[in-house]
């Protein structure tokens, strides 16, 4: 059998995401983007999560949602 191909949605790069942004990530919860940085799949975000404190996060592995 051919080998399953990966999605490339699964690997869709959250640029929309900006500075000042509130999101949501699966484990650490609500969080306050505080800033982005870097370009492409190198791009990392620093997130200030209410429960899980300051989070660096490559975006194309985070899973976030913007909430506001």
């Amino acid at each position: 059998a051919p080998a399953a191909s990966v999605s490339s949605a699964n690997t869709t790069i959250n640029t929309r995401i900006k500075a000042g942004q509130i999101v949501e990530h699966e484990r650490f919860g609500m969080g306050e983007v505080l800033k982005i940085e870097g370009e492409d799949e190198n791009t990392k975000a620093t997130i200030s999560f209410k429960n899980a404190g300051n989070k660096q996060l490559l975006l194309r592995f985070a899973r976030l949602k913007v909430v506001e």
